[in-house]
């Protein structure tokens, strides 16, 4: 799933909403994300301009939850099942 960073929000807001999403439970419910990548840094780096030009290239993946997020450089995080939840399942 690829969810768009709203303008009212952060990249890393957006984070934690698409995983909560993928993996159906509450935003609470998940782990810190700090424990996974520094949410600051995650913003800071990904921060779109007003005209939606995005002041840096490339891409970070990690895993969070029980997923893994791709952000590219438009500030978009990208969403997946990691194998280790689709084995528990």
């Amino acid at each position: 799933m690829t969810r768009h960073v709203q303008p009212t929000e952060s990249v890393s807001e957006a984070v934690v909403k698409a995983v909560s999403t993928t993996e159906d439970c509450r935003p609470t419910a998940l782990p810190p994300l700090y424990n996974a990548v520094n949410p600051e840094a995650l913003d800071k780096i990904f921060t779109v301009t007003n005209n939606e030009t995005p002041t840096r290239s490339g891409q970070i993946t990690f895993q969070y939850s029980d997923s893994v997020v791709r952000i590219r450089t438009n500030g978009s995080p990208t969403v997946q099942a990691s194998k280790r939840s689709e084995g528990s399942e």
